[in-house]
């Protein structure tokens, strides 16, 4: 499971929930983001030229986009920051 190495998220009075980026991998010098792949309206990945991820762009933080950034995790064997991460439900 590829682990993130950063993740950074910015909240702006415009936008309701914020937005942030999950990264994967550094880009080398003179690398570029080759691809990027819109799973939903919200959640973006970034692959580089051998189709591996290099992050992953959360345009809300709301529970919509992180339930699609969960199920991409998973699909892309992506580990999330432990913040981002399905949470247990505690037995009642």
């Amino acid at each position: 499971m590829k682990q993130p190495i950063a993740f950074k998220a910015e909240f702006h009075p415009a936008l309701q929930d914020g937005l942030g980026y999950i990264r994967y991998r550094r880009l080398a010098e003179g690398e570029h983001v080759a691809r990027t792949m819109r799973v939903s309206q919200d959640v973006l990945i970034d692959f580089d030229s051998n189709e591996e991820v290099l992050g992953m762009e959360l345009l809300a933080l709301d529970e919509t986009a992180l339930a699609v950034a969960r199920t991409c995790a998973t699909e892309f064997d992506l580990a999330l920051p432990d913040f981002l991460a399905p949470r247990a439900v505690p037995a009642t």
